[in-house]
């Protein structure tokens, strides 16, 4: 789910084409996943709001989000005492990385 979301908010941001690079990463007991795509980005207005339950940056046009998306991606993250962290630039593109710590197997 949180895989599918981000790929298609990327697709959403980038109409005209672009890139979308999907990185993991894996470094002592940290799995890193970076999703970077040359879209549109987002303003630092609406950066600090896109986790809010049905606040959308889409809104006005045709194809509005329900503004869920997001949220529902961060709660998924957090159950599995993930982090979440997004970096953006208006017309340059956006990256969202999500960090998880392995449990120790015997905790499990």
């Amino acid at each position: 789910m949180i895989i599918i979301n981000l790929i298609q908010n990327a697709i959403k941001a980038m109409p005209s084409g672009g890139e979308l690079n999907i990185e993991l990463k894996k470094r002592k007991n940290t799995i890193t996943i970076s999703f970077t795509d040359t879209g549109c980005g987002i303003s630092s207005k609406d950066i600090q709001r896109i986790f809010e339950p049905f606040y959308s940056t889409q809104q006005g046009l045709g194809a509005a989000g329900t503004g869920l998306g997001l949220p529902i991606v961060k709660s998924i993250v957090e159950k599995f005492s993930g982090h979440i962290s997004v970096k953006s630039q208006l017309q340059k593109g956006t990256c969202f990385t999500l960090k998880f710590e392995q449990m120790d197997k015997k905790t499990n």
